[in-house]
């Protein structure tokens, strides 16, 4: 048997896109301590992972920034990057890359795959049409008869371009379901039959509603389903931490390291001015395990999944403004994997 512990984080590494100049310049989109979190969050997650997937990790130096938190003497973790920016199939030019970014500390990465999405948003209401949206697949070699196949991904929002709430961008949900069957398309056409794949992402859909019955009607051929359905206890909210606040962010005091697994969904304070992309406190983040097939060569004996929040230490800059290293919770997965039962002996 061997352990494979795997965190999700959309960082909110957001940097601004800089209109005009002086004081006539506009900067939409930037994310509060966008550097000093990704050196904070390097330090946090080493030695704690063997898989990092990221999204919202835009830029190549807060990449880099991330990964100054290993000791100068250790090894570097390998690192695979999403779709890059530039002319897309979709025919639109974008500002920024993907932001997906999965870091691998210990175990061999065995294949990188990239697909980025041609469905987009409106490119003059919304920011995500500016960013090369799309999926990431890297392939960990876990000593067994088969692979963990790591997709990543970060689906449409709507909105943020502008004060415009994403659900009242039309087509929104359009778009997202455009991306998750592409989404499927592409785990069909680069899964191997002896790996178990695993999606993990900001899919921008709460959980519950008939969006999200949409969703898992989308991934329901590839087998794959949501793991905290299984897993999780009560309504697991995993955004709106710069929004809600301390509530959503109070930590587990028989483990600190995460949120108390039966917290209900904290109640958000009303928004003054545009509502939100995305409403406070929702389960927009998610873990997608495939269901077990009879040609697998590795089993899940043992699974944990948490939400974990991330407070900042008290002396960082801009704490006031966001006390955790991300507006998200990660999500923290423990697998216990063995070979499959007709792999045995």
């Amino acid at each position: 048997m061997t352990e494979l512990r795997l965190l999700f984080l959309n960082a909110f590494l957001l940097r601004p896109l800089r209109v005009g100049v002086g004081p006539l310049r506009w900067e939409p989109g930037a994310a509060p301590a966008a550097a000093d979190r990704a050196t904070e969050l390097g330090r946090t997650v080493v030695g704690a992972y063997d898989v990092v997937a990221l999204a919202e990790a835009f830029a190549v130096e807060d990449r880099r920034r991330v990964l100054e938190g290993w000791p100068a003497d250790a090894p570097r973790p390998a690192v695979a990057v999403g779709p890059e920016g530039g002319w897309g199939r979709a025919g639109g030019r974008t500002a920024t890359s993907s932001g997906l970014a999965t870091l691998v500390d210990g175990p061999a990465v065995t294949r990188v795959e990239r697909h980025r999405y041609t469905a987009a948003g409106h490119r003059l209401a919304d920011a995500d049409p500016w960013a090369a949206k799309g999926v990431l697949l890297v392939e960990v070699d876990v000593g067994l008869p088969g692979r963990v196949e790591v997709y990543s991904t970060h689906l449409c929002a709507g909105g943020g371009l502008f004060p415009v709430a994403g659900d009242r961008v039309a087509g929104t949900d359009a778009v997202r379901r455009a991306q998750a069957e592409e989404l499927v398309a592409f785990v069909d056409a680069t899964h191997q039959p002896a790996n178990l794949a695993l999606v993990v992402g900001d899919v921008n859909v709460p959980a519950g509603g008939r969006t999200d019955r949409d969703l898992a009607a989308t991934l329901a051929p590839a087998g794959l389903e949501d793991l905290w359905l299984g897993l999780g206890s009560g309504p697991g909210p995993t955004s709106g931490l710069e929004r809600v606040g301390g509530e959503l962010g109070r930590l587990d005091p028989a483990d600190p390291r995460f949120a108390p697994d039966d917290d209900p969904a904290p109640e958000a304070p009303t928004p003054e001015g545009p509502a939100s992309p995305v409403d406070p406190a929702e389960r927009i983040d998610r873990v997608f395990l495939q269901r077990p097939r009879p040609e697998h060569g590795l089993a899940v004996r043992h699974a944990v999944l948490r939400r974990r929040p991330f407070p900042r230490r008290a002396d960082a800059p801009d704490r006031h403004r966001l006390p955790f290293l991300s507006d998200h919770l990660g999500l923290h997965l423990e697998l216990t994997l063995a070979p499959a039962p007709d792999r045995e002996g």
